[in-house]
C-alpha cells in the first residue's frame, strides 16, 4: 500500500457537500439507527467506528467518527468483518503517518463510553 491513502473512498473521491452531508448522516443514524441497515460500537486501539449497509452495492460502507481532520473509511460484503477491517485502516493509517514522520491524529473521547 506504499504511496497509497488506505482510508481513502473506495467509492471515489467526495465533494466538501457530499462529505458534509455523509457525515450529517451517520450522525443522524447514531441517535436513529435502523438495527439492520447500520453497526456501531465498533472500537479499535480507541477509534470508533460506524457503518451502513449499501443495498445498491452489497457492501458495508464504514467510517471512524472521532476522528475530525483525517477521513478514515473501511468497507466489508459481511458484517461480521467489520471490526477487522477498522483494524486494519486504523493500522495502515498509524503506519502511513509513522512512514512519514508524521503524528497521527489520536481519536477523540478515547476510552469513554
Amino acid at each position: 500500500m506504499a504511496g497509497q491513502r488506505p482510508w481513502k473512498d473506495l467509492r471515489g473521491e467526495l465533494t466538501p457537500e457530499q462529505e458534509a452531508e455523509r457525515r450529517a448522516r451517520l450522525r443522524s443514524l447514531e441517535t436513529n439507527p435502523d438495527p439492520e441497515l447500520f453497526v456501531e460500537h465498533l472500537e479499535y486501539r480507541g477509534y470508533r467506528g460506524v457503518a451502513e449497509y449499501d443495498p445498491t452495492v452489497a457492501r458495508w460502507h464504514g467510517t471512524v467518527v472521532n476522528v475530525a481532520r483525517a477521513v478514515l473509511t473501511f468497507e466489508a460484503a459481511r458484517p461480521e468483518d467489520l471490526a477487522r477491517e477498522l483494524g486494519a485502516t486504523i493500522d495502515d493509517y498509524l503506519a502511513w503517518c509513522a512512514e512519514r514522520g508524521w503524528t497521527p491524529e489520536p481519536p477523540r473521547g478515547a476510552g469513554e463510553p
